[in-house]
Parts: C-alpha cells; structure tokens; sequence
C-alpha cells in the first residue's frame, strides 16, 4: 500500500510540473500532503543531481538492454523508472510491474540502473529515471533497439524450374534494423569444389533474362546490417531445354558377318524417350542388338548401338531420335556395305576413246565416337595433269580421254619404243650369263 502512495507521489509531482497558475496551488497542497508523508526533504538539504541529463543506449534484440541512471546526493528521495508510454516500472529497487524482464541492478550505490532482459524492437524508446523533488528532476535514456538480418521464407523464392529463353525473378525478403542490405551470389552445381562468385548486385530482387542452360546453378541472397550474425538464403534454379541430337558419322562402311557400333550423342534436360530406328522401326535390345547408355556430363548422354553379326538385312539407314517434353530432335547415318577388293577397268575403241574407270577401296570400317578423317584420291587425266579430287562420297570415278586422243597416240610410241630397248638388254644379259657358265 506503501509503495502505491510513493507512486502516486510521482504522478502528483510531474503533474504540479506542467501545470499553470491554478496547477501551482495544487503543487501547494501536494506538497502539504507529500512532507506529512515525510517524502520531502528540509529546503537546507543538497539537492540531488544526475551525472548527465539524456543518454542514448543501443542494444540488439534477445540481449540485455542496461538503462544507466547514477545519482549524486540522493539523499532520501525516491527514485522511479518510466517506459515511453508513462507507465511506472519500478519504485526504488522494486518493480511495480508484471514484466518479469524488467529489474534495477544497483553496482554502485549511486546507481539505479534499470535492466531489460530479452530486448525486444517494441522496447524501443524514451525512458524516464526521476527523483521526486520539486520540481521532479527527470533523466532521459533513449533506447534504440537494432535487430540483426534476417530472410523471411515464407515471404522469399524458392528453388525454381525455367525453360530455356525466359525470365527468371528471384527475391529475398528481409527485415532487420538497420535496414539490411542484400547481396547476391552464384555457386555451381556441376563443380562442388568451385567457389561462389559473387554477382554484383544488391537488392532484394534478382532478375534474370534469357536465362540459358549454363545459368543452372544455385543463387544465394545474403542480408547484412553489419549486425551478427548475417543471415542467407539458397534458391537452385534448373533450366530444362529440348535434346540436341549429333552424329559424328553419316557413313559408315562394315563387311558383312562383321560387328559395328553406332554413336549417338543426345544433349538434353531433362532426358526422355531416346533410341535407335532402323527405317522407321524401333530397335529393341536383342542378342542381335545391344543398347548401352553413357553419361559424358551434366546434359549429354551417349547412346550406343551394337550391330552384331552383320548381313544384307542390317545395311541401310539408321535414325537416333531423342524427345522429352520441350521437343524433339533426331539425325540419321547410312550403313553400308564394306568392298574387299580395287579393280581397274580399262576400255578402248576404235576411235581412240578411251575410258579410264577408278574403282576406290571404301573406307575402312569405322566404330566409336570421333571425326572419321576424310580421304581424298588424286586422278589424273592422260596427259598428267589436270588433277582431279574425288572425295570419299562417290565410289567411282570414269574420264573419257577422246578429247586427247593424240596425246595418247604419241604415248603408245613412247611405250613401244622403251619396250623394244627393254628386251634388247634383257636378251644381251642371257648370252653374258650362259658364256660365263660354260
């Protein structure tokens, strides 16, 4: 009951404060009142005073917040703490109020130090350390409560699944005091080891456009107030786009009763449906057929088609065909049949037209992935020159030589008349050798 009385002392006296001239007779009977109480000191007593008028104290969320207030000569006043709203929270030592968090600590016996334990944001403000003279002597303590960064999740992006070409929005946000700010970063999928790269930007919202297979990573916002500790948030964006078929070969030659290997390279996200035609028609694994899958990198499979036992029914032409649902891609080779022998044909006619046929070995059986290196095959026309390439694509190459049909008469000359010293000297080399065996 006591301690309500000294309250009410208070609340008497800030109010004969700012009162006017009838304020004034009330602060006379309230002084009549608070010395048959006892409460007020004789005039020739020292007055109380505090080392400094206003403080400002800054304390972050979840700490204990310490409102200094050191008094000199206080004598036998009281001393009471108000919180912004001009509530009491105690009376000397004692709290007058059910918050729990709330205590004076006194180090020093000047000290009336008011503790906040568990600081919140809604603590923030101006408190009051008074003296109950007259007029009150007043402290001002200015409390800033400040709150480290944080990310609100349920108000943030989450991880993300994009189509290749479009606009990718991500976003963090965040609350703190001061206003944090916000970074962001990139780190790889594909390289655990690699670092992170920071981006570049601050804000709260990150914009991606055109965004491409190669921009398939995880983003991380960070927030900072340089406040600890700091708080981030990781969103995986994937970017899906539709199979990329490649074939290293569009022909290939296999003798027959032989085996070969056709290689598919199929770049994709996600992989779907992918396999071999032959015509049209589906090819399942089978004891004729074998079906391998190989992962190259993060996108790119290889699909591999082992032909065993090769016969007329397996030459012709073969399609790999890759779908998921963004699209569908597909390239196709030829497989032919491997000739074991070149010939030469030669033709004449009366007119001196003559027909030189090249007959080109095909090219080697091929299996595997890589470039098959392209050959080239010089003719010559019969006056040696001229030269004319033919590439690995045609099998044959004919030259009518009519048009220098001098030119091979006078060459004929040329061969008989060699011809006929040839055999001279062969001739001459019989007698030597049959003369020195005798």
């Amino acid at each position: 009951m006591e301690l309500i009385f000294e309250i009410l002392e208070f609340m008497m006296l800030l109010t004969l404060n700012s009162a006017s001239m009838e304020g004034e007779m009330l602060q006379y009977g309230s002084r009549a009142n608070l010395i048959s109480h006892g409460s007020l000191p004789s005039a020739d007593s020292q007055e109380p005073n505090f080392d400094v008028p206003v403080v400002n104290v800054t304390a972050t969320t979840g700490t204990t917040a310490i409102l200094p207030c050191t008094i000199n000569a206080l004598g036998d006043r009281k001393v009471l703490w108000m919180d912004p709203r001009g509530k009491a929270l105690t009376m000397e030592d004692r709290r007058v109020i059910f918050d729990q968090r709330i205590s004076v600590e006194r180090p020093y016996t000047r000290d009336w130090n008011l503790h906040i334990r568990g600081v919140k944001h809604s603590d923030s403000g101006e408190y009051m350390c008074q003296i109950n003279t007259s007029p009150v002597k007043i402290k001002k303590v200015i409390l800033y409560v400040s709150e480290p960064a944080k990310i609100i999740g349920q108000m943030s992006a989450g991880d993300q699944v994009v189509q290749e070409g479009e606009k990718v929005i991500l976003w963090c946000n965040v609350t703190g005091i001061p206003p944090p700010r916000v970074t962001w970063f990139r780190k790889s999928i594909h390289n655990k080891n690699a670092a992170k790269e920071a981006i570049g930007n601050e804000g709260e919202v990150l914009i991606i456009h055109n965004i491409t297979r190669y921009c398939d990573d995880v983003y991380e916002c960070v927030a900072s107030n340089d406040i600890e500790p700091a708080d981030s948030r990781e969103m995986k964006v994937t970017v899906e786009f539709q199979p990329e078929v490649e074939l290293f070969t569009k022909r290939m030659s296999q003798s027959k009763g032989r085996e070969t290997i056709l290689d598919c390279k199929i770049t994709a996200n996600p992989h779907g449906f992918n396999i071999w035609r032959k015509e049209g028609k589906d090819i399942q694994a089978s004891h004729k057929y074998g079906i391998q899958v190989f992962d190259e990198d993060a996108y790119s499979k290889t699909l591999s088609l082992r032909i065993g036992n090769i016969d007329d029914r397996d030459f012709g032409e073969y399609t790999c065909v890759a779908q998921n649902r963004h699209g569908m891609d597909q390239d196709k080779m030829l497989l032919f049949e491997h000739a074991d022998r070149t010939r030469w044909t030669t033709t004449s006619t009366s007119t001196m037209s003559n027909s030189i046929l090249w007959v080109m070995p095909p090219e080697r059986p091929y299996s595997g992935i890589g470039n098959n290196q392209q050959r080239k095959i010089n003719v010559f026309d019969g006056t040696m020159q001229n030269p004319t390439i033919i590439q690995p694509g045609s099998n044959s190459f004919s030259y009518d030589s009519a048009k220098s049909e001098a030119s091979l008469r006078n060459q004929s000359k040329t061969i008989s008349s060699a011809s006929y010293h040839r055999v001279v000297q062969l001739t001459v080399c019989v007698v030597l050798f049959a003369l020195m065996t005798r």
